[in-house]
């Protein structure tokens, strides 16, 4: 599954990489204990091994995204991806995978869809949580919000306008499209926390 990238690819990796660089410049200088959440990058040896793994071909954009960071570590502060979501680390990857498999295989009979082969998880409620996220779709690059036990519903086009839009509302937060994004003890959420003594903390962007 490796190989010289066609047009298509190059382009959804130099977006990606484009996007991301945008999201990390800005964590490093506002939220700091979001940006200190991030892993490191993953070999092609270990996207590969992953994509072996389940069988699953991973788009460009999402194999860029890993390459930089291929997850975060399993602290509050990660979970500031847009719609407060947390970077899935590479073994939760494949757990999720394989969980979401099983379960769309022993449920098949009810007539609803749950999972879809090609989807590859890549951001959770929390780090290591399997029951809530988003996934893309490795045929498509469609991103898609799952539930444990629901139905999916579809959110952004790719990685790429997901990506773009969250860096579009660091950037701008007028443009924000939905909660607005805040920072509390250093760590970046999207809408004013429950958690009373968060959201005391929590400055909005302006």
């Amino acid at each position: 599954m490796s190989g010289r990238q066609s047009d298509q690819e190059q382009l959804q990796t130099r977006q990606v990489v484009e996007a991301w660089g945008r999201i990390e410049a800005w964590l490093a200088e506002h939220a700091p204990a979001s940006f200190a959440s991030l892993k490191a990058g993953a070999s092609e040896e270990e996207i590969t091994a992953l994509e072996d793994a389940v069988g699953v071909h991973v788009p460009a954009g999402v194999k860029a995204l890993w390459r930089m960071h291929a997850g975060a570590d399993a602290v509050a502060s990660a979970v500031f991806m847009l719609g407060n979501w947390a970077l899935t680390g590479l073994d939760s990857v494949e757990a999720v995978y394989r969980r979401r498999m099983l379960f769309q295989v022993e449920n098949e009979a009810e007539g609803y869809m749950t999972w879809k082969a090609p989807w590859i998880p890549l951001c959770s409620y929390t780090v290591t949580d399997t029951s809530y996220g988003l996934c893309v779709d490795g045929k498509d690059g469609t991103m898609w919000e799952w539930e444990e036990t629901a139905q999916v519903t579809p959110r952004f086009d790719s990685l790429t306008d997901y990506l773009e839009e969250m860096a579009d509302a660091l950037e701008s937060p007028a443009l924000a499209l939905g909660p607005m994004p805040g920072v509390a003890h250093g760590a970046l959420m999207w809408g004013e926390p429950s958690d009373p003594a968060v959201k005391e903390a929590w400055v909005p962007l302006a």
